[in-house]
């Protein structure tokens, strides 16, 4: 496992980067859960995710939002989405990768990621916890079919309405993934490796 680092500016923003196994198809930033649960980068939703999509050939980079492990700063709700920017931009500039980048959230981590999803070729939400508007880039989303938050049937009018938007439904498993993890992760990789690859 990879060092932890600081993003530049502030508040200081600790993050991972773990390098694909291979030669990288291209790079997606990963944000976890809500800080005032207990989430943070190590999460296991987010590292189960994350160590799919490295073995599929891309490059991760996990982080912590402001207020949480070693960041800076104090939770917020919204100005997250800054954090998200900004870990967007280390990986344009130090990933090697160009703009061949993803981004992937769970749950409040999908919502915030949601608002910096310009910033990404493709978007994937695993289980936001309340429906809304898509963002304006390739998305998939996945959600539990007993999900407690934000059920599938919920999101399908958010999905009909998007210009480029799939939604997946494993059935099983609620909003938490105590089962369905590797289906969650594998429809993940698939997506982001569709969207990422040449160009």
């Amino acid at each position: 496992m990879s060092d932890t680092f600081f993003v530049a500016g502030e508040p200081r923003i600790e993050a991972r980067f773990e390098p694909a196994d291979g030669e990288a198809i291209g790079a997606v930033v990963v944000c976890h859960p809500h800080p005032l649960y207990g989430g943070d980068m190590d999460n296991y939703v987010v590292v189960a995710l994350s160590g799919r999509l490295r073995s599929s050939g891309l490059s991760v980079l996990r982080f912590n939002f402001r207020g949480t492990g070693s960041s800076g700063g104090s939770h917020d709700g919204k100005a997250e989405v800054e954090d998200v920017q900004r870990a967007l931009e280390w990986v344009r500039d130090n990933g090697g990768v160009g703009d061949r980048m993803g981004l992937a959230g769970y749950s409040f981590g999908a919502m915030v990621a949601a608002g910096a999803a310009s910033g990404a070729r493709a978007f994937v939400a695993v289980s936001p916890p309340a429906p809304g508007p898509l963002p304006d880039v390739a998305t998939l989303l996945i959600v539990g079919g007993e999900d407690q938050y934000a059920p599938p049937e919920a999101w399908q009018p958010s999905v009909d309405a998007a210009r480029d938007a799939r939604l997946v439904r494993i059935a099983g498993t609620d909003h938490f993934w105590g089962r369905g993890l590797r289906e969650m992760a594998d429809e993940a990789a698939e997506f982001f490796i569709e969207e990422l690859r040449g160009g």
